[in-house]
Order: C-alpha cells, then structure tokens, then sequence
C-alpha cells in the first residue's frame, strides 16, 4: 500500500503512517427512484507519510486532501456502496489531484440472517 495519491512501486522496505478523520454532513434517508437509496454523505479528511526504501534510494511520501463521500445501495440489496469525491495535494510533486471511487461492502451478517429466514 502506497501513500494515497502516488502510483504503487516496488520497493524493499516501506513504513507508513495515515490519519483520517470522517465528519457526518447529513443522513437523508432518501430514495433515488427505484435505483437506488442514499443513506448518509460524509466528509473525509485524511494525510498519509510514507517512507519507503528501494535497491538504490529512499523517500518520503506526503499526502492530504478532503473528500466527499455518498453511502448508499442499489437495488434493495445489502450491499453497501460508497462513491467517494476527494482532492488531494502531493508535497514533493508540488500538484493536486482529484479521484473519483466507488467501493462497495458486502454486509455478512445481513446475508446471513437472510438465508436463516429462507431456510425456516
């Protein structure tokens, strides 16, 4: 795992450190149509160090940045995506970039109550 914000290299050794912090902005509880169900949207402030050695060098990586962040499913089903909006600033690129993700959890125990009650 790299520093957020740098692409992923192969080095020997690599010590990284990060802090994020997540400030709830509103839970609107709201249905998207048929589609989808928006469930909460939060702010993420996080910065990442990184300190990594290769075969012939060594660095530090330095990253901070915000982001917004949209918790909602699809479908009526239990699984629980987040489509995250961040910006961040690299220090020793001197640049900022802007990431759009999307991720998803599975949530085990939801699936598995659910087939207890099929099964009963």
């Amino acid at each position: 795992m790299s520093a957020r914000g740098y692409d992923l290299t192969l080095y020997r050794s690599a010590f990284n450190g990060s802090a994020d912090y997540a400030l709830p902005l509103f839970y609107p509880d709201t249905a998207i149509g048929s589609l989808a169900y928006l469930k909460r949207v939060y702010l993420n402030l996080f910065t990442d160090m990184m300190f990594e050695t290769a075969e012939s060098d060594s660095e530090y990586l330095y990253s901070a940045g915000c982001g917004f962040n949209f918790e909602m499913s699809f479908l009526s089903t239990p699984v629980v995506s987040t489509i995250k909006i961040r910006t961040l600033y690299n220090f020793d690129e001197n640049k900022y970039k802007t990431n759009i993700l999307f991720t998803f959890l599975i949530y085990l125990l939801k699936l598995l109550r659910l087939q207890c009650k099929l099964l009963k």
